[in-house]
């Protein structure tokens, strides 16, 4: 557990400044005697967090406890649910990582609630690792990665769970580059959107302008050779000033349009990105 422990914090060290860190503990209380089951079953505890990751207050948070019990696996993700369920998936990038080394003691389903997990709002991406487990405890731990599209490794000593908490760091800080990259091209191409629309209002406003005046001056020459009369100078201009009124109108629904166009295009392709880069992240 000492391995695990200093792993996880090697781990977080490299986390994002802003990332809310939290650690939750199982089955740490008791030990693995039948008598103590109901009370290390019952040992669920957040001892950290929601917060950014403090090195002296998370190493004191992990020095509180030791592995001595049950294994409530269910119960422990029942309860990260929960206290996911503020954090949303379209606001926030939700990462779970299960240190396990053993299978579900408590006669929980962790396959069915890691899944549920998975489904919620919070549509965390869960990644596993079995520390030192057998064949039994490795298979459920594969199973509830599978079911939740995230990762399982398995380490056998300190050295392998080492690697592979590197190895996620190196992945997430790729794809959490290639996600910033991409939400800023994509915010590039709104501004060069928002003038590309504003030049095509300016033309059109310009033509159906320079429109309207030609056809007052053709009115009032008309007029001034005497085809029309004055009367019906009038009724012109007024028909003019009605369908040039219309085409302005016409102009600026087609503004509109054009805006809510490249508003939809732009949330499609940061929905694509975030899409894109949940995926990677949890599967690579």
């Amino acid at each position: 557990m000492d391995v695990a422990k200093e792993s996880i914090n090697n781990f977080l060290s490299a986390v994002p400044e802003e990332a809310n860190v939290s650690l939750r503990v199982y089955g740490h209380k008791g030990s693995s005697a039948d008598s103590d089951k109901e009370l290390s079953c019952g040992a669920i505890e957040q001892v950290y967090g929601f917060d950014t990751y403090n090195e002296d207050k998370f190493q004191n948070a992990l020095n509180q406890f030791e592995s001595s019990g049950w294994t409530p696996l269910a119960d422990a993700l029942k309860q990260s649910q929960e206290a996911l369920s503020e954090f949303d998936s379209s606001n926030h990038t939700n990462l779970i990582y299960v240190v396990s080394d053993g299978i579900e003691t408590c006669d929980g389903d962790p396959i069915a609630v890691a899944k549920e997990l998975s489904d919620s709002n919070a549509q965390p991406i869960i990644n596993i690792i079995g520390f030192q487990t057998d064949a039994e405890a490795q298979q459920q731990l594969e199973e509830m990665a599978e079911v939740t599209g995230g990762i399982f490794a398995s380490a056998k000593d300190e050295k392998e769970l080492q690697e592979e908490f590197e190895r996620a760091e190196a992945v997430l800080e790729a794809w959490e580059d290639w996600k910033k990259d991409s939400l800023y091209e994509i915010d590039v191409q709104r501004v060069e959107n928002n003038f590309d629309i504003m030049k095509v209002h300016n033309d059109y406003s310009f033509t159906t302008l320079s429109t309207r005046n030609n056809l007052n001056s053709y009115a009032d020459v008309l007029k001034r050779v005497e085809l029309i009369t004055h009367k019906q100078k009038k009724e012109l201009k007024s028909k003019i000033r009605e369908t040039m009124d219309h085409i302005d109108d016409v102009g600026d629904q087609l503004e509109e349009d054009m805006k809510e166009l490249s508003k939809q295009t732009i949330e499609d392709a940061k929905k694509t990105v975030e899409e894109r880069y949940e995926k990677q992240t949890s599967t690579d």
